[in-house]
């Protein structure tokens, strides 16, 4: 609000954004539109009078944008010089994109809104150019990347030629990885041992290769860092996979125990010169990852050991060695090898010591 010095175009020339002007003088009436001000003359007495009088006919201003396309035809050729000079009132349109860095064969969102509180921007009132064509197209609703590029989208309000608001973009041209392939589809650890999994990917010179990730759907059983590393938990199975956006690879990991104990049904093995003596052994635990067994002798000339059966090729005693691959676990038998009348003889002793105490044993159960 000015005093009488500030009329008409000189209000204007101020610069400032505003949508009424008041300024004093000798009545109280609206003096008419100048550029996009609606100029209010008052006096002194009927200040507030009059700016009261703006503030309601603000707020029909914006109810009168929001209905004025449903007013009767009548009515708008009965009015038609005074809703044109409300409308020519400017209304900032602003666009609100979802983004401005589009990939080609990619939309983004975009609508808009308006300066003036209430009032509704129709997209189908609006019209678009571009600084570039052919880079981007817009529909009113959604903004699609045409071709690698840097473009300005120029939005128009219904019969101006002059934009009232524009947006820069970008379009870029993606080269993402399309196959990405493990070392291994499969995979067994050791309860508390790690690997790791290493990947190949198509084509060579993709540039999401920083946004490759790992995921484990059970990390209480099997663990994967940023590089593929493995770090086996707890025993069980699970899946690791490797994201590289669009694609995706997986690995089965299963975890198993470590070997503890080898138990042989013979800690002693007499054997007679020329004889095969099958051993049978007991792993715990029994599905263990460690388990694979190795067989050697301290003295092949008197016994060797062929898929887990003794073979007596030699007179004498040596000690045949049981452990696993990874010789974290062993256990020992001893084995003789006699000549065949000293083994059947050791044999008829000792079935004789065996028939003696079983006797003595039955003779002590009848005495009780």
């Amino acid at each position: 609000m000015y005093d009488n010095q500030f009329t008409g175009d000189n209000i204007l020339k101020t610069g400032l954004d505003a949508e009424f002007g008041i300024f004093v003088g000798k009545t109280c009436k609206f003096q008419g539109l100048h550029g996009n001000l609606l100029l209010y003359e008052t006096d002194r007495e009927g200040i507030f009078q009059t700016i009261f009088e703006c503030l309601l006919l603000s707020v029909l201003t914006d109810a009168f944008y929001t209905c004025i396309h449903s007013i009767p035809v009548s009515v708008k050729d009965r009015y038609q010089k005074q809703i044109d000079d409300v409308l020519s009132v400017s209304v900032g349109v602003l666009p609100k994109p979802e983004k401005t860095t589009i990939e080609v064969g990619r939309s983004a969102g975009i609508h808009f809104d308006s300066d003036l509180p209430g009032y509704c921007v129709r997209e189908d009132t609006l019209h678009y150019s571009y600084s570039e064509k052919g880079i981007i197209r817009c529909n009113g609703i959604l903004v699609e990347g045409l071709k690698a590029g840097k473009t300005t989208l120029y939005i128009f309000k219904e019969g101006e030629q002059i934009p009232c608001a524009s947006v820069d973009y970008t379009v870029i041209l993606r080269n993402r990885i399309t196959k990405i392939d493990l070392d291994a589809s499969s995979i067994c650890i050791g309860e508390g041992d790690s690997a790791r999994l290493s990947y190949t990917y198509l084509p060579s010179d993709a540039d999401n290769v920083s946004s490759v990730r790992w995921e484990s759907d059970k990390p209480d059983i099997v663990s994967v860092d940023s590089h593929g590393n493995l770090f086996a938990r707890k025993t069980g199975t699970c899946i690791v996979r490797i994201f590289a956006e669009q694609v995706s690879n997986r690995c089965s990991c299963v975890v198993k125990s470590h070997l503890k104990q080898i138990k042989t049904d013979i800690s002693d093995l007499v054997m007679m010169y020329g004889q095969e003596q099958p051993l049978r052994l007991q792993l715990f635990p029994e599905n263990c990852i460690d388990g694979e067994i190795v067989y050697s002798s301290m003295n092949m000339q008197i016994a060797n050991v062929v898929s887990g059966v003794v073979k007596a090729v030699g007179m004498g005693t040596t000690r045949i060695i049981i452990q696993n691959r990874e010789e974290t676990v062993r256990t020992e038998i001893q084995v003789t090898v006699m000549a065949e009348k000293e083994f059947k003889k050791r044999k008829d002793e000792k079935e004789g010591a065996d028939k003696k105490k079983k006797k003595n044993l039955l003779s002590m159960l009848l005495r009780h």
